[in-house]
This record gives C-alpha cells, sequence and structure tokens, in this order.
C-alpha cells in the first residue's frame, strides 16, 4: 500500500555551489535527504528568528511604557 502523499509545495532554487556541497556534506553525514534537511534548517532557521523578532517586539513595547 502505497503511502499517503504530504501537502507540499515544488520549489526550485539556485544555490551557491560551496553552499551545496555543504548542504552534500551534512546529508552525506546525516544520512537525510536533502529535502528532509533543507525543511529541517529551514524550520530551525525560521523559528529562531521568529521568537527574535517576537523578543525585540516585546522589548519595544516595554520601553514604550
Amino acid at each position: 500500500m502505497p503511502r499517503q502523499k504530504k501537502d507540499a509545495v515544488r520549489m526550485s532554487v539556485k544555490l551557491d555551489r560551496q553552499v551545496f556541497e555543504l548542504l552534500q556534506a551534512h546529508c552525506d553525514q546525516s544520512g537525510e535527504n536533502k529535502t528532509a534537511a533543507i525543511e529541517s534548517l529551514l524550520l530551525k532557521s525560521l523559528t529562531s528568528s521568529k521568537s527574535l523578532c517576537l523578543e525585540k517586539e516585546k522589548k519595544s513595547d516595554e520601553i514604550k511604557l
């Protein structure tokens, strides 16, 4: 029985060769495929930057008071 397809969007990007080689090395070392690696790296980055933005927003709100 085939597994259920995940809700996904196709994306095409051009990467600098050195960035691609780093990604390839990461995948070789971790055993992840490139899609999974990129998804997890993006989620970590976007989650941390979102929380940083929220912290800055909170601090600016405190300063206004």
